[in-house]
């Protein structure tokens, strides 16, 4: 073998090495809109109540994405949601509201709050995501300068057994329009 194939072969080797995460890179969207499902377990941690006025129940969540039409990068099903909420009961209505950190399989975040009173999602027009909106206000990794909007509607599932007294499950279905900066 000549000197020259040699550096022909080691070109190539590192070219075919490297080009398929630049060439993803380059072709990756900007911006789109996605739909998922995450299926949480929620964990009471705290109550506090004036009888008769008002009730406040402080949650603890987890849940996984579910991709329902298998949405490319940034995306994977391997995010991991954590969320910390109250749910507010006073003069007659009932409302949550909260923030949940997303980790991906490396170790990426997103920032993410919700609201069930607040209709701020892609549109609001959605009549089936009666449930609440979210914001997803940046994260690190191959999350930053992401940003999201979405609208959210909420199924009562069963939890599993063996989780502690007063736990409860949801499927939370998400219309989302997102964009990276």
């Amino acid at each position: 073998m000549t000197r020259n194939s040699i550096k022909t072969a080691i070109a190539f080797c590192t070219l075919a090495l490297f080009a398929p995460n630049v060439t993803a890179a380059a072709v990756a969207p900007k911006k789109g809109s996605r739909t998922f499902t995450i299926h949480y377990v929620y964990h009471p941690v705290g109550y506090s109540e004036v009888p008769g006025v008002g009730k406040i129940t402080t949650l603890e969540a987890s849940g996984q994405i579910e991709n329902i039409k298998g949405e490319s990068p940034p995306f994977k099903d391997a995010i991991k949601n954590k969320c910390q909420m109250i749910s507010i009961e006073a003069a007659g209505k009932t409302w949550t509201e909260g923030a949940c950190v997303a980790a991906d399989g490396d170790g990426d975040l997103v920032f993410v709050t919700f609201d069930s009173r607040s209709p701020r999602g892609p549109d609001a027009s959605l009549a089936k995501m009666d449930c609440g909106s979210y914001v997803d206000t940046g994260g690190t990794g191959k999350f930053k300068g992401f940003a999201a909007t979405g609208a959210y509607s909420c199924v009562l599932a069963e939890a599993s057994k063996g989780e502690p007294a007063g736990s409860f499950a949801m499927d939370i279905s998400h219309v989302e329009n997102w964009q990276m900066n």
